[in-house]
C-alpha cells in the first residue's frame, strides 16, 4: 500500500495547514490513528493548542519526530510561538512525503522573523519538494510583495488565484493587490466573491470595510464593521475603521475618540499616527499635530503630504521660529508647494521679517501648471550623495535627485536603471527610473517606466507624472487617463478638480459639474477647488455665485495670481450686471493692476 500526503488549506494562516500523512496510519496499531485524527482536524480550523497535544500524544504512540516536526511547527506558529517553532522546524529534518509542507512553515517563520531572504529559501524547498498550493503561492507573494518585488507579487497571487479561484485568501490576496493599484471596483468584486465563501471571516470584512470607505460607500462600509463586532467584539480593527469613515465625513471629535479606543497609535501605525495628527489639528490641537508629525516625518521623510501639514500645524501653534527652521531651505526650492512657500512667507512676515517673507510670498504666487513636473532636490549635496553610491535604494533616490537636479540626465538614468535592474519588479524602482527617463532619456521611456509602476500602485503623484507626459509625447489620452482615475479613486478629491478643470478648459460645462462639486466637498478648504467652481459660474452666466466662489477663494489664498484673476473677473461681471455696485468694477481692476505690477 502506498500512502500520500493529503494537504489542506488552513484559511487563517499564510500557507497550507500541514495535515499529517497517512502513512502514520500505515506505520503503527490503531491507536496512534487517533491522536493524528485530532491533530488535523484542529489544524485545519487553526486551533494550535489542541493540535499541539494531539501531535505530542501521537509522539507518545510512538510516531517518528520527523513526521510530525513539521506539523508541530505548524501548531506553534498557530499559536504565535516563534521560538518554540523554530525548534521543530529550525534542523529542518522532516519525513520526504512532509518536506514540501515542513519548507512552507519554515518559510513562515522566517517570514514573521523578518528574515525575509531565509523565507525566500525555504519556500523555494517547498516547491522543489513539491509542495506548490494555494497558500504556498499567497505567502510567496506576501513574501515578494514585502522585499520589493511588487510585480513578481502580482504574478504569484495570479498563479494562487489560477489554483483556486474560489479560494477566500487567495481573493483577498489579489484584492490587497487591486487596492494598491487604484482598482477599487474591481477589488470589491473579488472581496464580494471571498465573503460568498467566507461569510464570517474577518479579515475579508475589514478589508471590504475599508475598500467600500475608499469607495465612499460609508454605510456600507459600516454594515461590514457591525458584522465584524458580532463576529470579533474586541476585534479593535473596528474602531479604526470607524474613526477614518467618521474624519472623511468632518466628524473629527469622534474621529478621535475612535482612534484613541483602537490602539493603533500605541502600535505606532503611520497610518494611525497621520489620522491622529489630522484629527488634533481640526480639533484645535496643534501643538500635539504638530508632534506626531514630527515623529512620522522622521519615519517617511519623503511623504510630501506629511511635510505640508506639519508646516500647517506649527504655522497654526504659532511656531513661526520652528517653522522658519525647519522650512525656510526646503521652500527656497523650485520644487517646493507653493503652499509651504506660503506658510514660511507668512512665519517670516509674524517674525516681522517683511523683505525676507515678500520673497517667499512671492514665490508662493508665481504662476505655475498644476500638472508641470519639477524635479525634487535631493536632501544634501551631490557630492555627498556620490560619495554614499547607490547601493541601497534610499541612496539611489538622493544621487538620481542630486543628478537631475544639477542637469546631468544621462547619468541620472544610468543609476536608476542599474537600480531597477537590481529590484526590476519594485514601484520605487520603476517610479525613479520613469523620474530620471523624463530628463535624460525621453518621455517616451519615462512613459513606458511609469506605466509599469501603475500596475503596482496608482496614487494622485503618479497620475500627475502620467498625465504630464502623456501630453509631452501624445501617446494616450489625458482625459481618459484621469476620468479613469478619478471613477477609481473618488475619495480623492485633487483628481475631482483637475478632471473638472480639464472639462471645463474643452467647454464641458455640464460634464465638469460633479466632479467640481466632489472636490469642494472633499477639500473644503482647497482655493483652488473654489475658484474652479468661480470659474464655472463665470461661464454659465452666474456673476453672482461667481463672486461668491471666488472670495471664498481669495481668503484661503490670498497670494495666488490665478485666483486673484479669477475673483477680478467675478467683481468685473458682478459689477456689469449690477450698475448700482461700481465698487465691485473698481476692486476688479485694481486687482488687475496689482497682478500687472508683479
Amino acid at each position: 500500500m502506498t500512502c500520500t500526503p493529503e494537504p489542506a488549506r488552513r484559511r487563517h494562516g499564510l500557507i497550507a495547514a500541514l495535515l499529517l500523512v497517512a502513512i502514520a496510519g500505515c506505520a503503527g496499531p490503531a491507536e496512534r490513528e487517533a491522536p493524528l485524527g485530532r491533530a488535523q482536524e484542529a489544524l485545519a480550523r487553526g486551533d494550535g493548542v489542541a493540535a499541539e497535544a494531539a501531535l505530542r500524544d501521537a509522539l507518545d504512540a510512538g510516531v517518528p519526530q520527523p513526521e510530525l516536526a513539521a506539523s508541530l511547527g505548524r501548531a506553534e506558529l498557530l499559536q504565535n510561538d516563534l521560538l518554540a517553532a523554530r525548534q521543530w522546524l529550525g534542523p529542518e529534518k522532516f519525513s520526504a512525503e512532509s518536506q514540501g509542507e515542513g519548507y512552507s512553515a519554515l518559510g513562515e517563520l522566517e517570514y514573521r522573523a523578518g528574515n525575509l531572504p531565509a523565507s525566500g529559501r525555504a519556500f523555494d524547498k517547498a516547491l522543489a519538494a513539491g509542495g506548490e498550493s494555494i497558500a504556498l503561492w499567497v505567502a510567496i507573494a506576501r513574501l515578494r510583495y514585502r522585499g520589493g518585488e511588487q510585480l513578481q507579487a502580482i504574478e504569484a497571487a495570479d498563479r494562487a488565484l489560477a489554483l483556486g479561484p474560489d479560494d477566500p485568501a487567495a481573493l483577498e490576496l489579489r484584492a490587497q493587490l487591486l487596492r494598491d493599484a487604484g482598482d477599487m471596483p474591481r477589488a470589491l468584486a473579488l472581496l464580494d466573491r471571498a465573503l460568498a465563501l467566507a461569510p464570517d471571516d474577518s479579515n475579508l470584512l475589514v478589508e471590504r470595510a475599508s475598500t467600500l470607505g475608499d469607495l465612499g460607500q460609508a454605510r456600507a462600509a459600516l454594515r461590514d464593521i457591525r458584522r465584524l463586532t458580532e463576529l470579533a467584539p474586541k476585534d479593535q480593527r473596528a474602531f479604526y475603521l470607524q474613526a477614518v469613515i467618521a474624519a472623511r465625513g468632518g466628524d473629527f471629535r469622534l474621529a478621535r475618540t475612535l482612534l484613541l479606543r483602537s490602539g493603533e497609535i500605541e502600535r505606532r501605525v503611520p497610518a494611525a499616527i497621520l489620522l491622529s495628527a489630522i484629527t488634533d489639528l481640526e480639533n484645535g490641537n496643534p501643538e500635539a499635530a504638530a508632534s506626531q508629525l514630527s515623529r512620522l516625518r522622521r519615519l517617511q521623510p519623503d511623504n510630501a503630504r506629511v511635510t505640508l501639514l506639519l508646516a500647517r500645524a506649527l504655522a497654526a501653534g504659532g511656531a513661526n521660529e520652528e517653522l522658519v527652521y525647519r522650512f525656510a531651505i526646503p521652500a527656497r526650492r523650485d520644487s517646493a508647494a507653493p503652499y509651504l512657500q506660503l506658510l514660511v512667507g507668512r512665519a517670516y512676515e509674524q517674525l516681522g521679517d517683511r523683505r525676507t517673507a515678500a520673497l517667499y510670498l512671492d514665490a508662493a504666487a508665481r504662476p505655475r501648471n498644476s500638472l508641470a513636473l519639477v524635479p525634487i532636490a535631493p536632501d544634501g549635496s551631490l557630492d555627498g550623495a556620490r560619495s554614499r553610491g547607490a547601493a541601497t535604494p534610499r541612496d539611489a533616490l538622493m544621487l538620481v535627485r542630486g543628478l537631475v537636479a544639477s542637469g546631468q540626465g544621462a547619468e541620472a538614468v544610468r543609476v536608476a536603471e542599474a537600480n531597477l535592474a537590481r529590484a526590476p519588479g519594485s514601484f520605487d524602482a520603476l517610479l525613479l527610473a520613469g523620474d530620471a527617463a523624463l530628463v535624460g532619456g525621453g518621455p517616451s521611456a519615462a512613459l513606458a517606466h511609469y506605466r509599469r509602476a501603475a500596475e503596482i500602485r496608482l496614487s494622485w503623484p503618479l497620475v500627475e507624472r502620467l498625465l504630464a507626459v502623456t501630453r509631452r509625447t501624445g501617446e494616450g489620452d489625458a482625459e481618459r487617463l484621469l476620468s479613469a482615475y478619478a471613477a477609481r479613486a473618488p475619495m480623492d478629491g485633487v483628481a475631482a478638480r483637475e478632471l473638472a478643470r480639464l472639462r471645463l478648459a474643452r467647454g464641458e460645462l455640464a460634464a465638469s459639474a460633479e466632479p467640481a462639486a466632489r472636490a469642494i466637498r472633499l477639500r473644503p478648504r482647497d482655493p483652488a477647488a473654489w475658484a474652479l467652481r468661480a470659474d464655472q459660474a463665470l461661464a454659465a452666466g452666474q456673476a453672482s455665485a461667481a463672486e461668491t466662489y471666488a472670495r471664498r477663494a481669495f481668503r484661503l489664498h490670498r497670494a495666488d495670481p490665478a485666483i486673484r484673476r479669477t475673483l477680478a473677473s467675478a467683481l468685473e461681471a458682478a459689477g456689469a450686471g449690477n450698475p448700482a455696485a461700481p465698487l465691485n468694477v473698481t476692486l476688479a481692476q485694481a486687482t488687475r493692476g496689482q497682478l500687472a505690477r508683479r
